[in-house]
């Protein structure tokens, strides 16, 4: 069983916190949002992670901005571009879940969840070296 699915498992049966916001680096194409597998495009899925690993937190933009491009020159509407998608892909299957992304004016945007509703998987292998030739 992955860690996702205990986490899902632990949560359905109340042996654990309430996890509303998944990221699991093992399967980078989806989140899951109330249980419930989001599939993302790679971007978005970076976007999630960060959001994830500072839930409850205000990410300045040019932490989004460099998170997501580095040092790569991209169009400004960029950031609010990825922004839309990822809030569209989220509350097309969690409608409930529409301001779960909060944008604070000219500063930058938050998850708006508490650190035991978030879990984030790493991806052990890219973290140990196994796997590779």
């Amino acid at each position: 069983m992955l860690d996702s699915e205990r986490a899902l498992s632990d949560r359905r049966t109340g042996r654990g916190p309430v996890l509303v916001f998944i990221v699991d680096h093992r399967t980078p194409d989806r989140i899951y949002m109330d249980g419930m597998p989001v599939p993302l495009p790679f971007l978005q899925f970076r976007l999630a992670s960060l959001f994830g690993r500072h839930p409850g937190q205000c990410i300045p933009y040019e932490t989004i901005y460099r998170e997501l491009w580095g040092n790569q020159i991209v169009e400004d509407n960029q950031i609010h571009f990825q922004l839309s998608r990822l809030r569209k892909a989220i509350t097309k299957l969690a409608p409930h879940r529409a301001s779960l992304i909060r944008t604070i004016h000219k500063i930058g945007v938050m998850l708006d969840l508490s650190p035991d509703e978030v879990l984030v998987i790493p991806n052990q292998l890219a973290h140990t070296g196994e796997g590779a030739p």
